[in-house]
């Protein structure tokens, strides 16, 4: 399935309805992406950077710890716009760098 947008007019991004493939073996492309973010869990607000980005989710760099399955919500900005894009999803894995967020797939 090719995917023509990944951005609607209303800011969420567009996913097919598939199941969820192993890390090695990706449905959605990683693209380069380095940006500062915020995200915010428990009315607590963090910040760090965005290394690479999918349709499916993000890697985050970050001193915060949060366990796997911990609920966040993201603030992406784009650079080629002047507007943001707010994803709610969970902590997937995490490592010393920082840690993998998979976004809350829309209903």
């Amino acid at each position: 399935m090719e995917i023509l947008n990944y951005e609607d007019p209303r800011g969420e991004i567009n996913e097919p309805d598939v199941p969820r493939r192993g890390i090695n073996d990706r449905y959605f492309p990683r693209k380069e992406y380095f940006s500062q973010i915020s995200f915010h869990s428990d009315e607590r607000l963090y910040t760090g950077n965005i290394k690479n980005i999918s349709l499916g989710g993000a890697f985050v760099q970050s001193l915060d710890i949060f366990p796997v399955g911990q609920a966040l919500t993201v603030v992406i900005p784009f650079t080629h716009k002047a507007k943001t894009v707010k994803r709610t999803g969970k902590v997937a894995w995490n490592n010393g760098e920082g840690f993998g967020f998979e976004f809350k797939r829309p209903k």
